[in-house]
């Protein structure tokens, strides 16, 4: 007969369930009624049926063992109303448990705190009569919780849990005080609960290099550097933790050695050390690996392994880490060797039901360093991306795209893209080959990662170029100089244009206009982008149009439509090294404009937006007028980011848009005139019409660095 064991497996199937109480028997001198059943007027509180009593849990159930409860009621302000302390015993399953407070002993329509605290060491009486402020003062030791549920003489049984209760018929998405008196006297009051842990689990994955053989002795064991050991009673408090390091242990409860992987098991308490000095906070695993490598045997071999990338242990969760061990490691205990790369998973925590020696029940797992990758102006990576497999795993690439100048999803067919793995078969690496994209968009490359198990990872590609440009939709345009006049408020004067050069205010005619002696036509009106199209041979072009202010209504002029080719787009254009064509620097600004000298005209900004046609102007003859109003000008985007920090180009920044524009698919033509400012004067663009060197068009543009 095939031997079964019930225990619980961290890998792949930590994940956060509600805990709950199958039975229970209140140590109280009254009448009990029957399990679950109330009677008019009581107090249920339902905890499920998956959590055992300890009378029927097996050795290895721990993680879900009740053994008492305590029942703490407060009023809304904290104060004392109720205490009892339930024991669990084989009862009928029920999963709920009837107070010996009734309904009538409360407020009608009051609000309470229902705390429930499980397998706390403290003694029934240290609850009696203690407020919540008390309560959440309360602190747990447990001194050898790492091993907790171990066959280890003097290791803790069962895990300290805490819940609060709320109404059974709602969705419990954060504690809330409860009514436990309606006013009905025919009626129960039922309530639900959902028990937490306060440990954190910890489960290490170590798989072997090619050159590895692991070698099983009495010498093999670990112990957890800097142990958090104390917490607070219940959750939401975060007491600080003391720490401890406790000494090694070996035992194969929580130490499984297989051929090609080794797999420890531990808890803690919760600890954040994100500030705290790495050497007296960090906590690590320090585990000896008896190996031979390279033919050469190492009864000794030390190795160190944070046990959580953020520096973080949170309550009833599972951290779950991966590592490759392809040398040998220290031979001295004190200094042992730390395991790189290293990788991490935070996941929910659960127990699962497995066949051990079974045929078709097996742990099932695979997982990954990382679900994005990036790559920079390169062609392949081989090592950036890790896997760890309970079978083989395989790669494949589901889909190539890019978005275009109007941020449409292009999927590139002819694409070239090749992934898979190398290493291993249970552990090593994912491998992704791609040829550089030539049209001056980032690439993206979907990777559907599966094992023979039937389980899948998906991975999503980033790859740029030596030179890309991405779009931001803008919504609308105004300049700072308009006194608060936006598209989303009228501001105090009502100016929604601008004249080509400083000057004074002209009188009402329906609205302000800004103006100067030079002329009285306004070369800037504020533009909004009121649609965009969503399908079709326009998708992503939009309908823009003037807007104003006029007696406090909105007014529109059409400027252009989608179909005659309107663009909202401001384009982002990074470059990350220099060329034959340019010089990488960031251009030097003088009084908030971009400083007209000749050595700064040969600069290129690494990464610059380019105003959309949101701020189109009629050309000036005036360069000081063109400073000024790229200085004035703003533009915000669909998302309510506001851009106010533009400038004029460099004349070299205006020579690399133009070839960008008609050579790239990642932008449209955003300078269609002949002659453009620059902050050193005008620049021509040969393919371009209209305008003149005196008489140029601006296209404000702003550095962009995060």
């Amino acid at each position: 007969m095939k031997s079964i064991i019930r225990f619980l497996y961290g890998l792949s199937v930590c994940c956060l369930t509600a805990i709950s109480i199958s039975s229970c028997v209140r140590e109280l001198e009254m009448p009990r009624p029957g399990a679950g059943s109330g009677e008019n007027g009581s107090i249920c509180i339902d905890l499920g049926k998956d959590i055992r009593p300890s009378t029927r849990a097996e050795a290895s159930g721990a993680e879900t063992v009740v053994d008492h409860l305590d029942i703490l009621i407060f009023a809304q302000d904290g104060t004392f109303q109720w205490h009892e302390r339930a024991s669990l015993s084989d009862t009928d399953g029920s999963g709920k448990i009837t107070l010996g407070a009734r309904r009538d002993g409360f407020v009608p329509g009051g609000q309470f705190w229902v705390y429930l605290v499980a397998n706390s060491s403290h003694a029934s009486t240290e609850f009696d009569g203690l407020d919540l402020d008390g309560l959440r003062s309360m602190t747990e030791e447990t001194r050898d919780v790492h091993v907790t549920g171990s066959t280890v003489q003097g290791a803790p049984k069962t895990f300290l849990m805490d819940g609060v209760a709320c109404p059974a018929s709602s969705i419990q998405s954060s504690p809330s005080a409860v009514v436990l008196n309606d006013g009905d006297p025919s009626g129960d009051t039922l309530l639900k609960a959902e028990l937490r842990r306060a440990a954190a689990k910890i489960v290490v994955k170590v798989g072997k290099g090619d050159k590895v053989t692991f070698d099983s002795s009495t010498a093999a064991g670990y112990y957890i550097s800097n142990m958090p050991y104390t917490t607070s009673l219940v959750s939401g408090i975060d007491a600080p933790a003391s720490l401890r390091t406790p000494d090694r242990f070996g035992g194969d409860d929580f130490f499984k050695w297989t051929e090609d992987n080794i797999t420890v098991t531990s808890y803690s308490y919760a600890h954040d050390w994100t500030d705290a000095s790495s050497f007296e906070s960090e906590v690590r695993l320090v585990v000896n690996i008896p190996m031979t490598f390279d033919g050469v045997e190492y009864p000794n071999s030390y190795y160190q392994i944070p046990v959580s990338r953020t520096k973080v242990l949170k309550r009833n969760t599972c951290y779950e880490v991966r590592v490759t061990v392809d040398a040998p490691g220290a031979l001295d205990p004190s200094k042992p060797v730390e395991l790189d790369p290293v990788s991490y998973e935070v996941l929910d925590w659960t127990e699962r039901t497995v066949n051990i020696g079974g045929e078709d029940d097996v742990p099932a797992y695979l997982s990954l360093n990382r679900q994005e990758l990036e790559m920079d102006n390169v062609e392949e990576d081989y090592s950036s991306i890790s896997f760890a497999s309970s079978s083989e795993v395989q790669v494949a690439v589901t889909r190539v795209y890019y978005y275009d100048k109007f941020g449409q999803l292009k999927e590139v067919r002819d694409h070239g893209v090749v992934a898979g793995t190398r290493g291993g078969t249970l552990n090593g690496n994912i491998s992704v080959y791609s040829p550089l994209p030539t049209n001056n968009t980032t690439r993206y490359i979907d990777l559907e990662v599966s094992n023979l198990q039937g389980l899948t990872r998906t991975v999503t590609v980033k790859q740029y170029p030596l030179e890309y440009i991405t779009n931001i939709l803008g919504w609308y345009s105004y300049r700072d100089d308009f006194y608060g006049t936006t598209y989303e408020t009228p501001g105090s004067y009502r100016i929604v244009s601008a004249a080509i050069d400083e000057g004074w205010f002209g009188g009402w005619t329906g609205s302000w206009n800004y103006y100067t002696s030079h002329s009285q036509n306004s070369f800037f009106g504020s533009k909004v982008a009121r649609t965009t199209v969503a399908s079709g041979q326009n998708a992503g072009k939009s309908d823009i149009s003037y807007y104003s202010w006029n007696r406090n209504q909105t007014t529109f002029t059409s400027y252009r439509t989608a179909e005659d080719g309107g663009n909202a787009r401001m384009y982002h254009v990074r470059i990350t090294s220099t060329s034959d064509k340019y010089v990488i620097g960031r251009p030097r600004i003088t009084d908030g404009k971009t400083d007209p000298g000749a050595d700064n005209a040969k600069l290129v900004s690494p990464s610059f937006m380019i105003a959309s046609q949101l701020g189109a102007v009629l050309p000036t003859e005036y360069l000081d007028a063109a400073a000024s109003h790229c200085k004035e000008y703003v533009e915000v985007s669909q998302d309510g980011t506001v851009y106010s920090d533009w400038r004029l180009p460099t004349a070299a920044e205006l020579l690399i848009i133009m070839d960008y524009q008609y050579e790239s698919d990642a932008m449209d033509e955003v300078l269609a005139g002949e002659w453009y400012w620059s902050a050193s004067g005008a620049v021509r663009n040969d393919r371009g019409e209209d305008g003149s060197e005196r008489n140029a068009y601006i296209r404000c543009i702003r550095d962009a660095y995060e």
